[in-house]
């Protein structure tokens, strides 16, 4: 009750976008020529990484042309299974595994790949606010796939970016639609970039924070 609403402003979880425009691509780093889904983050079963191992093999038997980069540090509880996973002959030869990248690599990676992977499990953190990825995955012009936790899902939908699903046939699905379709992954990546600048364009945001210590 103390707090005064003049004295609070709300400053998102966005990114640096002054700081991506600054990161250049590395054209040594190629594609693979398969259609390319990527994963960058927390290797965890929380983060929904299991679900997408077992809904990237039902893909590939549907088609083959599908690829899967998977870029971050494994949780501790995780990695037996996470390696046992990437051993199984369905898989062996279309997953990539990076353990560590820097943050300026991140658009270079995002530039050779085609479709961008949410996949949290529902639970209080994911429900409460949007990761700080999907902000980096916006800039990176590719369509995301997310799950239903709340406030990934009403962005994904409100700026018409990409599609969310409820179950694993739900995700499946998602995944064999975008990529089988370029035109639509195009036109979902262009509009999710063009919303990120138009809704969350830090400068602003900076403004205020600055005019509120100013004041």
């Amino acid at each position: 009750s103390f707090l005064s609403k003049k004295n609070v402003i709300v400053f998102p979880n966005i990114i640096d976008l002054r700081l991506f425009e600054s990161f250049k691509i590395n054209t040594d780093i190629k594609r693979t020529g398969r259609v390319t889904l990527m994963y960058f983050g927390a290797v965890a079963e929380r983060r929904g990484i299991f679900d997408t191992l077992n809904v990237l093999q039902k893909a590939i038997k549907i088609n083959s042309n599908i690829d899967l980069l998977i870029i971050g540090p494994i949780d501790k509880a995780d990695k037996k299974l996470f390696f046992r996973e990437l051993t199984k002959k369905s898989l062996k030869n279309h997953v990539e595994y990076i353990p560590w990248i820097e943050l300026k690599e991140l658009p270079t990676y995002m530039n050779i790949s085609d479709i961008l992977l949410s996949p949290l499990k529902k639970n209080e953190q994911h429900e409460s606010g949007i990761a700080n990825k999907i902000f980096q995955y916006l800039y990176g012009k590719k369509p995301l796939i997310v799950s239903d936790c709340r406030p990934q899902k009403e962005l994904v939908d409100s700026f018409k970016c990409g599609l969310s699903y409820s179950t694993q046939a739900e995700y499946l699905n998602c995944i064999l639609v975008l990529a089988k379709d370029e035109q639509l992954r195009n036109e979902l990546g262009n509009n999710g970039f063009n919303k990120l600048y138009e809704t969350f364009d830090n400068d602003g945001y900076e403004q205020k924070l600055l005019e509120l210590y100013k004041n």
